[in-house]
């Protein structure tokens, strides 16, 4: 069987056989940077001082920007939400994050919220079934706007893909 390129070898077999073969002209280079995105990534963050960083477990400064404007290093998934929430209640804000000026981020709020925020929208909800009172909303939010916002809303996660 052709493919559309007239290759012979299409679909997961020439897949596979590509990324063996870029693995192994990296020399394990692969696994390290795989090895290294699942605990950290690095994010632009602007109005962060520097004694807000000492409170932030895993935070750490990578490159100075300009006065108070870092690309920092923080931990990935809940412990990400932790610190970033810790440095928006700080008044630090993030200029990307991953590389994305867009994030989803989900809250449990009470079962009557509904969305009013000044930016981004309400992606889905769901009723939480062992609360009635409670409902989780899920939000495409704009990452500059994330400070603002994360003021009055009880944040459950902030995604950083």
């Amino acid at each position: 069987m052709r493919c559309a390129n007239g290759n012979e070898k299409c679909g997961y077999r020439s897949i596979t056989e590509s990324r063996e073969s870029i693995a192994d002209s990296l020399n394990g280079q692969v696994m390290q940077l795989t090895a290294s995105r699942t605990t950290s990534l690095t994010r632009p963050i602007e109005n962060a001082p520097e004694p807000v960083f000492a409170a932030i477990a895993g935070a750490r400064k990578v490159r100075s920007l300009g006065i108070d404007s870092f690309i920092v290093r923080l931990p990935r998934h809940q412990k990400f939400t932790v610190a970033a929430c810790q440095l928006l209640r700080a008044q630090a804000r993030f200029a990307d994050i991953a590389g994305n000026r867009q994030i989803m981020v989900t809250a449990v709020v009470p079962a009557d919220w509904t969305f009013q925020l000044p930016a981004g929208e309400l992606l889905f909800s769901t009723g939480i079934l062992t609360n009635g009172l409670s409902k989780r909303v899920a939000l495409r939010l704009p990452v500059a706007d994330l400070g603002v916002i994360i003021g009055g809303l009880p944040v459950e996660h902030i995604y950083d893909y």
